[in-house]
This record gives C-alpha cells, sequence and structure tokens, in this order.
C-alpha cells in the first residue's frame, strides 16, 4: 500500500517553509499546492500569487500549473480515468466539503481565466504591482526597464577613469593608481556590488571622495621624501642576514632594490618595492634559528628603523585605490541617477525598491490592497531571495490574514553574484518559527539511482558539518523507488559515486585524466543506462561541470584531442572565451591603421594563414601575396571607417572566408558561434555609442579583463549545436538538470582564501570591508568556503546514475579538502578555513568511494561504435555531399536556376521591347553583363549616397578599371561620366515606400546601411518547389499577370538557405530591403517606365528573390528586435524596392523603380514552408 503523500497534510494557512533537497519533487510539490489552494479555499486563480526567480522558470511553471489543471477537470468531469495523483486531491478537496462536481467548476473557472494567472517572476510581479495600483504605489509614469545595468556601469566608470587619470598631474597619481590595482574595471567594484545588493554595508573609515585622494596623494609624497632622507638602505643591509627571502628577491638584494626605487619612486614597481618593505613584512621574514642574538631582539631593531614609513606608504597606497573607488561608486551613483531620470529608466532594483518603499510608507494602503487581491502567496527557490524581496513578501501576506509558502533549499543558494543572500534564508526560518509558522522537509529523491542517493548520503549526511555552516544541515534522503545505478555487466553500480585522488597531478594533468575517463566511460562496452535496453554509453550522457567557463573551453580541446564530440551549454560569459580575445588581435590590427601589425591579424584563426605562409611574406617571393593582403586591410579600414561595424565584421568573414574554413578546425562550430554572437553584441554596443574602430576595440579589452560586468542573457555563450555530443557547462548553469552521469574536474580549484570579499556582520547585513581587518577576510573567506560546498552539492546532485569527484593538486581551502578532511570534528569552533590551513588531518575518504581503477584501457580514440566488427562489407560509393548541409540560394532554386553569385546581373537579358529598335543612347547603350553589373554592384556598395560627382568619380575609376569596363572601343572617359551621373541619379530621385512618403536615398546616411548583407537559415524541413509554387501561384497572378510557370519540379530536403541583400537600410524608423538591377531591358528608356516593370520583374522571377529576402529580413529584426510579428511587419517594414539603375531619373519620378511590400500573411506562410 503506497504512503500518503505528505502534500496532502500541508496547511493552507499562516506562513510554511518547506524546504527541499535536490530530486525530491519541488516543483511538483508546488503545482499540488496551488490545486490545494484553487479548490479548497475555493480561490480564483488570479488571487494565487507564484513567484520564481527567472522568466524560463516561471514560463515552465505557468505551464506544468496550466496542464496539471487540465488533467485534474478531466478527472473532475469524468473525461478520463484519474490518476492516482488526481484522486487523492480530489479526495482531499471532498474531505475540505468541496464535492466533485464543485471541484470540476472551479478548475473550468481556473483555466479558462488562465491567462489572469499571477505566475512569474519577482521583477515581473513588482511590474503588475506599479502598473495595476499606480495610485496607491505613488508611481504614475511609465519607465523603459533596463535588465542589465552593467554597461551604463561600465561607460560612466570609464569616464570617471578619463576624469582622473587623463588630467594633467603627477607621475605619482598614476603610479599610486597602478600600484594599488586600479584600472577602469575595477573602478567599478563597489558599484557593481552595490547594484547587485543595494543593502551593502561597505565599511571604511574613508570619506571616499577626490578630494580625499589628493591629500592620501600629497601625503605619499611626503612620505616618499621622508624614507628618501632617511638610510633605508643602510638598515636594510643590517637586518638582511637575518631575514629570509624578500618575495621576489633575497634580502641581500633589498638594500639595492630600495636604493633604486627611490631614486625613481613615481613608478607602480617602485611603489610595490617599498610597501613590500615594512615593518609587518619584515617580522614575518626574520629567522627562526639565529646565532648571537633572537628573534626577539632582532624584531625590536626593525621596529627602531625607518620601516614603519614603508608600512604607511603601503597603507596610503591601498587607501588611494579604496578612496577612488568609492569616489568612483558615487560618481556613477550621480551620474546613474541623472541619465535614469532624463531617460525615464527603470531597473530590476528600482522595481522592487519602488514597491518596498510604497509596501512601507505611513499609512500606505498597498498593503491591504495586495492582501485582498493575493490571499496567498507561493515563492520558489526562496534560497535566492535578497533582503528587498523578502520584505515585500512578509508585508503583503503577514499573518493571520496573509498564507505564504517559501519553497527551496539553503544548499543549493549559489547565485549571491546576482543578489541571492542566504542570510535571508536564516532569517526566514528564525522569523517563521517566532510567528508559529510551519516547517515541512522534503527527502524523497526521485530523480536518482537509489545507490546514488545513499552515497550522497556518506558525502553530506554522514559528515559532521557538511557545508562549514550550522545552521545548514543534511537530512537523510532516501529512495522511495530501487531505481538502478551505472550497470556494470548488467549489475547496477552499488557505489556509483567515486572520489578518484590525485594528489600529484596539476590542473592540466587532471583535465587529461578526466577525458580519458570520458574516453573510457565511452569505449567500455560493458557500461549500460538502466531502461535503455542496449550497451554501451554515448557522449549525449556525460556532462563535465566546472567551476568557471575557461575551464570547459580547455577540456573541450582535451577531448577534441580524442576525437570525442563536446559542446557548451551556456558555459559563461563570451567575453571569457578565447575567440573573444582573438577577435580583439584582429579588431586592433584594423583599427590601428598599422600594417605592421597585419601578421598579427593573419595568425589568428579568424585570419586563417599558417605561420610557414606568414613568414613567407617577409620574403622576396612573398612580396606580391604581402600587397595584396595589405590591400585587404586598408579595404576593411576603409569600410569599417566609413560605414558601420557590422559591415566590417561581415566584409572580414567574408574576407577571411570564416564561415567555411571554421567548421573545420577543432571546435569549430564553437567558434564560429562565439565570434557571430560577439559580432552581434559588439554592433549593439557600436551604434548604441556611436563608437569609433578604436573604440571597439576598447570595449572588447574592457569586457574581455572583466568579463563578469554584465550576466545578462546576451552575454551568456550561445549553443553551437544540439548534435550528439558530451556537455560542458558551468555549475551555475546546471542548476534544475540531471544527467545519467556526471564528471566533476575542478572542485579542488576553488580556493576559499582568494575572490573572498563579501560577509555578514553580526546584524546579518552583507558587508564590503575595505579595512583589510584579519576579522573581515577571515570572516570573507569563510563564507567563500561555505559557498563552494554549496556549488559542491549541486555539481554531485546533478548525477542520476553516475558520478565522479577529481581531486588533484591545489589549493589548501577548497571543497574536497572540506569534506575529505575534516569529517568527524569539522572546525570545532574556529574559522573553517583557518582549519584548513593550520594542520588539517590527511584526507578520511569513505573506502566505498574510493574508485577502484578497474577499468580497462580504452582505445586511443573515440569511435562511434567500440562494438562493431571488424569484418567490414564496404558500401556503395556515392558520390555528392550530403544534402542536410548544402546552401541553397535564389539563383540555385528558381524555376530558371543558374549559379549563385554574389552580385545579380542579367546574362540573358529579358527584352519587353519592340523587336529591331535600336537602344537609346547614353547609359542605356552601355554593355551589359556581369562585368558592368559587379562594378556597378560594387560603386554602390562602397559610395556615401550624399557624396559629390567628384567623390563618384574617384570611387567608380578603379571599380570600372578593375572589371574591364574601361577597355575595347568605348571611350573610357565617357563611359566613366556617364556611371558617375547614373549613380548620381539613383541616389537623389525619390522613392516611395508603403506609405507613400517620398525620400531619396541620398537621405540614408552610412550608418543606416547594411551593404551585401549576407544570411544563412537552416531550413526547418524538406520541402519541394511544387509548394512553392502552390504558395506563390495567386500572388504571382495577381501581381505580375503571370499565369504560365515552366516546368518547376525540384525536391529541397535539407541544408540552409544562403544569400545576399544588396542593400538593408533604415530611414525614419522603418525598414527597407533594396537591390541594384543592371539590366538594359532592350536600353530603351520607355521599357524602364512603372507600368512595364512588372513584367521584367515575373520574366526573370524576381518576386521569389525578394520574398526570400523579406521572409531573412523579418528573422534578421526578429532577432534584433526581440518581436517581429504583423503589427512591426505593418508599422516597421517599409517594403522593398527594385531599382533598375539605368532607368532611374529624378526628372522622370518612377521610372526605373519597382516597389512592392508582400502581404504578411503570404511572409508568414512562406517562412513557415522554406525555414
Amino acid at each position: 500500500m503506497n504512503e500518503r503523500p505528505d502534500y496532502l497534510d500541508y496547511r493552507l494557512d499562516g506562513w510554511n517553509l518547506i524546504e527541499a533537497a535536490a530530486g525530491t519533487g519541488k516543483t511538483y510539490t508546488i503545482q499540488n499546492l496551488a490545486v490545494r489552494f484553487l479548490l479548497e479555499r475555493r480561490l480564483p486563480i488570479r488571487s494565487l500569487l507564484v513567484v520564481t526567480f527567472t522568466e524560463a522558470a516561471a514560463a515552465e511553471l505557468k505551464e506544468r500549473i496550466r496542464a496539471v489543471l487540465g488533467t485534474m477537470l478531466d478527472a473532475a468531469t469524468g473525461a478520463e480515468p484519474a490518476s492516482e495523483r488526481e484522486r487523492l486531491l480530489l479526495e482531499r478537496a471532498a474531505e475540505a466539503g468541496v464535492p466533485r462536481e464543485a471541484c470540476a467548476g472551479l478548475l473550468k473557472n481556473a483555466l479558462s481565466s488562465f491567462d489572469d494567472a499571477a505566475i512569474s517572476t519577482i521583477h515581473g510581479f513588482c511590474a503588475r504591482v506599479l502598473g495595476e495600483n499606480a495610485f496607491e504605489s505613488g508611481v504614475l509614469f511609465r519607465s523603459e526597464l533596463v535588465k542589465d545595468t552593467s554597461g551604463m556601469i561600465a561607460e560612466l566608470g570609464m569616464d570617471f577613469y578619463r576624469r582622473i587619470f587623463y588630467a594633467p598631474g603627477p607621475k605619482l597619481r598614476n603610479a599610486m593608481a597602478e600600484a594599488a590595482g586600479i584600472t577602469p574595471e575595477s573602478l567599478t567594484g563597489p558599484a557593481k556590488l552595490k547594484a547587485a545588493h543595494p543593502e551593502l554595508v561597505i565599511r571604511t573609515p574613508l570619506a571616499g571622495t577626490e578630494e580625499e585622494a589628493e591629500l592620501i596623494l600629497r601625503e605619499a609624497e611626503s612620505i616618499i621624501s621622508e624614507l628618501q632622507n632617511a638610510d633605508l638602505a643602510g638598515a636594510l643591509a643590517e637586518a638582511a642576514p637575518y631575514l629570509n627571502k624578500l618575495g621576489n628577491f633575497a634580502a641581500a638584494d633589498a638594500p639595492a632594490a630600495a636604493e633604486a626605487a627611490l631614486r625613481k619612486p613615481d613608478t607602480a614597481e617602485a611603489l610595490k618595492c617599498l610597501s613590500g618593505l615594512g615593518l609587518s613584512v619584515l617580522e614575518t621574514k626574520v629567522k627562526k634559528r639565529l646565532k648571537g642574538t633572537t628573534p626577539e631582539e632582532v624584531k625590536a631593531r626593525l621596529a627602531a628603523g625607518p620601516f614603519r614609513l614603508a608600512d604607511r606608504l603601503a597603507e596610503l597606497v591601498r587607501d588611494y585605490g579604496n578612496a577612488l573607488k568609492l569616489a568612483a561608486a558615487a560618481f556613477i551613483r550621480h551620474g546613474f541617477e541623472q541619465r535614469r531620470k532624463r531617460e525615464n529608466l527603470q531597473t530590476f532594483n528600482d522595481l522592487l525598491q519602488e514597491v518596498h518603499h510604497a509596501l512601507h510608507a505611513a499609512s500606505s494602503p498597498l498593503p491591504a490592497v495586495l492582501r485582498q487581491r493575493y490571499p496567498v502567496g507561493i515563492v520558489d527557490e526562496f534560497q535566492d531571495t535578497d533582503p528587498v524581496q523578502y520584505e515585500i513578501f512578509t508585508s503583503i501576506f503577514r499573518p493571520p490574514e496573509g498564507t505564504l509558502y517559501m519553497v527551496g533549499d539553503p544548499r543549493q543558494a549559489i547565485y549571491a553574484f546576482r543578489g541571492g543572500d542566504i542570510a535571508v534564508y536564516r532569517r526566514a526560518v528564525r522569523e517563521l518559527e517566532a510567528a508559529g509558522g510551519r516547517k515541512y522537509t522534503l527527502t524523497a529523491n526521485y530523480r536518482s539511482a537509489a545507490a546514488m542517493i545513499a552515497d550522497v548520503n556518506t558525502l553530506f549526511h554522514r559528515h559532521a558539518d557538511p557545508f562549514a555552516d550550522p545552521s545548514i544541515t543534511f537530512p537523510e534522503v532516501r529512495a522511495p523507488e530501487p531505481a538502478p545505478a551505472l550497470l556494470r555487466n548488467g549489475v547496477p553500480e552499488a557505489h556509483p559515486l567515486r572520489i578518484i585522488r590525485l594528489p600529484d597531478a596539476n590542473e592540466a594533468e587532471c583535465r587529461s585524466r578526466t577525458a580519458r575517463a570520458v574516453l573510457e566511460l565511452l569505449s567500455d562496452p560493458s557500461l549500460a543506462l538502466p531502461g535503455r535496453g542496449e550497451s554501451g554509453i554515448r557522449p549525449r550522457d556525460i556532462a563535465i561541470l566546472v567551476l568557471r567557463g575557461y575551464e570547459a573551453e580547455l577540456l573541450a580541446a582535451e577531448l577534441h584531442a580524442l576525437h570525442i564530440p563536446a559542446v557548451f551549454t551556456r558555459t559563461g560569459n563570451i567575453f571569457d572565451s578565447e575567440d573573444a580575445r582573438e577577435l580583439l588581435t584582429v579588431l586592433r590590427a584594423v583599427a590601428s591603421n598599422d600594417v605592421r601589425r597585419l601578421p598579427n591579424l593573419l595568425a589568428t584563426p579568424i585570419g586563417g594563414m599558417p605561420v610557414a605562409a606568414i613568414a613567407e611574406l617577409q620574403t622576396e617571393r612573398g612580396e606580391r601575396e604581402l600587397a595584396e593582403e595589405q590591400t585587404k586591410l586598408r579595404e576593411l579600414q576603409t569600410i569599417w571607417e566609413n560605414g558601420s561595424f557590422i559591415e566590417f565584421f561581415n566584409a572580414l568573414l567574408t574576407a577571411r572566408q570564416v564561415r567555411k574554413r571554421y567548421p573545420a578546425l577543432p571546435r569549430g562550430e564553437r567558434k564560429l558561434t562565439n565570434l557571430l554572437q560577439l559580432g552581434d553584441l559588439l554592433e549593439q554596443e557600436s551604434a548604441r555609442r556611436g563608437l569609433s574602430p578604436a573604440g571597439v576595440a576598447d570595449f572588447l579589452a574592457e569586457r574581455i579583463a572583466d568579463p563578469d560586468k554584465g550576466d545578462g542573457e546576451e552575454y551568456q555563450q550561445l549553443l553551437e549545436t544540439d548534435r550528439e555530443a558530451v556537455t560542458l557547462m558551468t555549475i551555475h548553469g546546471s542548476k534544475g538538470l540531471e544527467f545519467p552521469i556526471v564528471l566533476l574536474p575542478g572542485l579542488h580549484l576553488g580556493d576559499a582564501e582568494k575572490r573572498a570579499e563579501l560577509f555578514h556582520n553580526a546584524g546579518g547585513k552583507l558587508e564590503y570591508d575595505l579595512t583589510d581587518s584579519p576579522e573581515g577576510k577571515r570572516k570573507a573567506q569563510d563564507e567563500r568556503l561555505q559557498e563552494l560546498l554549496r556549488l559542491a552539492y549541486v555539481a554531485v546532485t546533478r548525477a542520476k546514475h553516475h558520478c565522479r569527484i577529481f581531486w588533484g593538486k591545489g589549493p589548501k581551502a577548497t571543497a574536497p579538502d572540506w569534506l575529505f578532511r575534516m569529517r568527524e570534528a569539522g572546525a570545532r569552533g574556529t574559522s573553517p578555513v583557518q582549519a584548513l590551513l593550520a594542520d588539517p588531518p590527511e584526507p578520511q575518504i569513505p573506502a566505498e568511494l574510493l574508485d577502484p581503477e578497474t577499468a580497462p584501457e580504452p582505445p586511443p580514440f573515440y569511435r562511434q561504435d567500440p562494438g562493431a566488427t571488424l569484418e567490414l562489407e564496404l558500401p556503395p560509393v556515392r558520390l555528392g555531399i550530403d544534402s542536410g548541409w548544402q546552401f541553397v540560394s535564389y539563383s540555385s532554386l528558381s524555376p530558371q536556376g543558374g549559379a549563385d553569385t554574389p552580385y545579380d546581373y542579367d546574362e540573358k537579358e529579358q527584352e519587353p521591347g519592340t523587336p529591331g529598335e535600336l537602344p537609346d543612347g547614353g547609359i542605356f547603350a552601355v554593355r551589359g553583363g556581369a562585368a558592368a553589373g559587379n562594378a556597378w554592384h560594387r560603386i554602390f556598395e562602397l559610395a556615401d549616397f550624399s557624396a559629390g560627382e567628384e567623390e563618384l568619380r574617384a570611387l567608380a575609376l578603379p571599380q570600372l578599371t578593375d572589371f574591364g569596363l574601361l577597355r575595347g572601343g568605348e571611350d573610357p572617359e565617357e563611359k566613366l561620366k556617364l556611371t558617375v551621373r547614373m549613380a548620381q541619379d539613383v541616389f537623389r530621385s525619390p522613392l516611395r515606400g508603403a506609405d507613400g512618403v517620398a525620400f531619396r536615398l541620398a537621405e540614408v546616411p552610412r550608418r543606416e546601411r547594411l551593404s551585401e548583407l549576407e544570411f544563412a537559415y537552416r531550413f526547418r524541413s524538406g520541402f519541394t518547389t511544387k509548394q512553392l509554387r502552390r504558395l506563390l501561384e495567386c500572388y504571382a497572378a495577381e501581381r505580375f499577370g503571370l499565369c504560365e510557370w515552366p516546368v518547376w519540379n525540384r525536391t529541397v530536403s535539407g541544408g540552409c538557405l544562403n544569400g545576399f541583400i544588396d542593400l538593408f537600410f533604415r530611414h525614419h524608423g522603418r525598414y527597407f530591403i533594396l537591390d541594384w538591377k543592371s539590366n538594359r531591358l532592350g536600353g530603351r528608356s520607355a521599357n524602364f517606365l512603372p507600368e512595364r516593370l512588372p513584367a521584367a520583374m515575373a520574366g526573370s522571377f524576381y518576386f521569389l528573390q525578394y520574398l526570400i529576402y523579406t521572409v531573412a529580413a523579418v528573422k534578421y529584426l526578429r532577432m534584433r528586435l526581440g518581436r517581429f510579428d504583423e503589427a512591426e511587419y505593418e508599422s516597421l517594414f517599409g517594403g522593398v524596392f527594385y531599382l533598375f539603375v539605368r532607368g532611374v531619373s529624378p526628372d522622370h519620378p518612377g521610372r526605373g523603380v519597382f516597389h512592392d511590400k508582400p502581404p504578411y500573411e503570404l511572409v508568414r506562410q512562406l517562412e513557415e514552408l522554406i525555414g
């Protein structure tokens, strides 16, 4: 007989806390609670507030609650047999006095009004509160919501940096700043911490003003002067025999180093040297065994020397850096407020603060209003709550009127960098007990194998203090069902959690050992996952979880060397990738206008030139190729300087054939995905801030130096592929997921001694200590260790059937050190980190968890099917390319067929004119064909549309020459004049979009243009051209009178749709597609009249081309703007222009101009068909 589920007996009033261990059905419990509230308390769906902490989680939770309401309604009405869960919930409702018929009505009402359900993020809820309760909250105006403020903080920080360090001043100012570690990035440290933790307390004796920084600078000058007058070198010479090594030099070399530093003290190196010679440092360097004296006597003599001055100089360097950081924080805060008010901006923190203020204002009606509207609240992922959020919830759901469920797991509190505060969880537990609330615990793990659950219990439950935090314990988790672990020869492993001790292995050796472990797993035919029905482990069964994104990159290289496919899944910040650094090298080379940097560009994977070929360029044999490469570099520089970043970026990818070459490189898919994402982000920043080429390079350099500046979704690396591959991701990114097999190679690299900045003071407030006090440092290190242990718990509990922890050589204060050295007694009342650093016990790894290392020797490389027979039968040879990877363009897709070309021209022109007519003179008589089309396209691509005659002439001459148009019998000067006049006519002729408003291309600046915009996107599925024809027949007949089609019967089974849009531009907020057509149309001006152009468009099936381009444009705009559906299409898309350039003239408006805006429904259907 099954046990009665606990959730049926949870109270539906007051304050309640559900502590849910990993895998114990937290979301399932929330669904059931929602059903119980709707039925037993007869609440409408809009009265139930459910809050979680990411938009993705909110969307998933909303769909899950909707789904369970649907199945409950089916069960209540008898439409479907009730499951055990539905039967129990309906019986519980009956016990509460709600019969099945009433349940059916309540469920039907909940589903019919489900769009009103308040299931969202906390920020979404606050935005809703302010919008619906403007009067009660006192917030009367709508603002633009800014999700990520890191870019604005960085920009203001750079402004402050320039203000301080670009102004005239003593050299010592810059030296002090450099010695204190001040950079444009580090200056914003306190400001970024305040943005993540608005309640943060900064402990400092400093006022934090620019004036204070100047006073510190003057005192430093005075101290240096005193040191120069003191005999520092002599004092060091006397002390040297009694001292051990001082930093990077021997004690005997200290006098010379001090003299050199005092001769030129206005450098960072000198200041660091002198700061390292203070009394506090030297006392720690006194030898323990001395002849003729004692360490105490030596220390007394040192105290009488000038070394206290060096100590004071070290303090001043530190204080100078901190004073600047605090002044920068005030500057950023003031600048941010000004910009926020000026541009009517609102951040996530603003939403929270405004709701918090409105709830706590004297005599505010808002708490009562919200309590009436939302009598019940459920907060998911409660361990990630911050103080402001917690106080919002407790204000609304104050007992006895309010009912609040807080659901979370303190062991999974790992998002402090996003504002999560574990102290809030501790506070909630205390206040819950004081208010007579109830605490429930979920301990039945439905996710992992029973043996895996037992091993995790061994690791955490049987540890004296598993999280180095007495307030967080680990209850023994049980397995409700005997789910098997990884199978070996058909038998489940008894202990699937393995500790692989590698005491002498450095970081690189641990990575190599991890990659070999993956190879062993994939190559061992005796292994299998339970329930699969086949032997062997697949790459996608394995996840490798790391602390930092760069570790995943290095592991990917190790795996690739063994031919093992691997994929990064949200591995971390895109700026923390090797590809960002490679792109920076390229941008520096292009932005510098210095051809000497050309070899740097060529040596990157983007440049794609082997080292030997680069060396060849420097020889006489390579002079010609060097000149060609220098020309390419200058062309890229010109495109960037005269156009936009994205124009340059696309030209770079084309010039270096990046899209063609990268897939063949190691981790090529990852690298190409990263590169394209970086290009998109840099274009956004360049357009937003109007950055010069050097400015774009500087921005990228700043973000590489501090990749954690932005943690918004757009900065997370995108997934390059979903094929069969090992998953690589950060532990932070893995939370909430599960994997059959998990490998953990880097837990021992997380050092609690380092990157420890924040701690909670006695009042529970988060504190940032700038005084370098031993107490503050100790507390920060202890809390960092606690966070690393929680990360280890999250990582281990991602595994369903098997997990391996690799523990190599590393720092002393790590999660594995605590878990395996301090199992019996914990820290015994002392600082956990100090207990590890002092004299920790030898590792006490439970014997059953030690890896037996019995795996068979794997092959040297991974091959997809290790059990395949060696008796091979060769399949029939098929010549061709997998259609799944072919590129299809308009040219090859159209009924006329044809080769793909970057430019469009007529090889076989349509001649709608009367037979026997002679062509008109001027531009109509100029020969057509590929050369003219390509040359004119190039001119239109490079031209400034507002340029004068001389500038256009200078541009056109080399293009006509390069394409051979100035040779032959025609007068070259006349042809040049005609070309320039044609371009001027095109730029000055009026064009009318769908709104009927006339404008000229000369009004379109280069920053609003994308020339030769290349697109490539995968077909959603296969289709036939018959389907295309059926879709387009009515449109072609109505718009062009096209009733007869040639034979057009082709199957497109897959691949990518690829093409180049001649010009994509924006004018007055509307987006347009434009295609240049060099067709002669019989050489008669009458054939360019508006009424004759549809025949030319239909004859060449150009309408198919621009419909494909329109689909590509819609996809592009949807990607850039976030949404581009019918409303945006009608208001923002201006349509398509085909300019038959020979006929365009400002004297004859409309001649040579074809315009159309296809119906949105047609575009939508075409997108559905082709991808």
